[in-house]
């Protein structure tokens, strides 16, 4: 996600939040990065920590929780080692960051080194790295330099922003003031680079299993 600064800060906290954190972060479209533009970077770091403090975490079976446990032991081990390893690194923890068996509190790290694999790679878990960017360009440059490119979403105001963005950002996906863990069925689903090629939706993942055949007859 990368939020610019005439973003509607409260609509993209509610938002990144849902992205994050929903399933406990172990989807393929989980948010796990946000680049926020410096003019309102102290102000979303603040409110989406306060945000992710409050979101319930806990037993699943209680119908009032909405983060619980990872899929196993060893995937809240890794998630740890990988957060503790960006606090030595000079990171800071503003919002959760502890582990208790397999449940780890939602979090959000700021100043996380560009090559942590909580920037780099797939955390798969309820946590989300917010990086200020001095303009949207230099966070574009930051998602094409990415490995990978599955969704991408944008919070302006600004529609020449917008499709600047949507021309220049890799990603299989472009969303605009929607949440980057946002897809339909019928839509043509997928990634660029290590996010996998082909497309899922009905129409597009048909084509995919057929053998295209051309056929010229001259009388």
């Amino acid at each position: 996600m990368v939020v610019a600064a005439d973003a509607d800060l409260d609509r993209a906290v509610r938002d990144a939040t849902t992205a994050a954190l929903s399933g406990s972060g172990q989807a393929c479209v989980s948010l796990q990065r946000v680049y926020v533009e410096r003019p309102v970077a102290s102000a979303f770091q603040a409110a989406l920590a306060r945000s992710f403090a409050a979101t319930p975490c806990g037993d699943p079976r209680d119908e009032r929780t909405v983060v619980g446990p990872l899929i196993s032991r060893d995937a809240a081990e890794r998630l740890a080692a990988w957060v503790a390893a960006a606090q030595r690194a000079g990171a800071r923890v503003a919002a959760g960051g502890s582990v208790e068996d397999r449940l780890m509190a939602p979090t959000v790290l700021v100043d996380v080194p560009r090559d942590n694999p909580l920037v780099c790679e797939e955390a798969f878990g309820p946590v989300v790295s917010v990086i200020v960017v001095d303009s949207v360009s230099a966070a574009i440059d930051e998602v094409t330099a990415a490995d990978y490119g599955l969704n991408t979403a944008l919070y302006t105001g600004s529609l020449a922003t917008s499709l600047d963005y949507a021309r220049r950002a890799e990603a299989g996906t472009v969303l605009v003031n929607v949440a980057p863990s946002f897809r339909t069925d019928h839509m043509p689903y997928g990634g660029v680079k290590g996010s996998g090629q082909g497309r899922e939706g009905v129409k597009y993942a048909v084509a995919e299993l057929l053998q295209e055949k051309l056929v010229v007859l001259r009388p």
